[in-house]
């Protein structure tokens, strides 16, 4: 947490109820919290850990200040903003059958980018050779035949 500017720091002390630190002069710019940042995070740390991430998102974007939790895999797959927006996707994967991840975060109208499964352990192997290395399929046969492909 690295509140640069005055409004950000007066927004974020006011939104965790520690306006004292306003008065604080180890706090009183961007330059002396970054010099005292290891008391500071302890601050930080001390109040975000007494929440939730959603909760602690919710009170400091009400008060303006950014702020982003960092998901986990289920909690972005059962993200209710993300699933109603449609960013979560059902595909079918060669191996696992049906499976949900997030499509990608640009939207566009004309070009809508498809969502498609992790590919297995060398499934692209033939193409990128021939792509990067410029090698024939009989080349990567070859590689495949003297067991330098698995």
């Amino acid at each position: 947490m690295q509140p640069v500017n005055q409004d950000m720091w007066r927004d974020f002390v006011t939104a965790i109820g520690r306006e004292d630190l306003l008065a604080d002069a180890r706090y009183q710019d961007a330059k002396t919290r970054w010099e005292h940042r290891d008391s500071l995070n302890e601050i930080v740390r001390a109040w975000t850990g007494a929440r939730t991430k959603h909760e602690v998102m919710a009170i400091l974007g009400k008060a303006g200040v950014p702020c982003g939790a960092i998901l986990d895999t289920g909690e972005i797959l059962e993200d209710p903003h993300l699933n109603a927006r449609g960013q979560i996707h059902t595909i079918e994967h060669a191996t696992r059958g049906r499976i949900r991840l997030p499509g990608c975060p640009v939207h566009l109208s004309a070009s809508p980018a498809p969502t498609s499964p992790p590919p297995l352990a060398g499934e692209h192997t033939a193409e990128v050779l021939g792509e990067v290395l410029g090698l024939s399929a009989a080349d990567v046969e070859k590689l495949r035949a003297q067991g330098v492909l698995g």
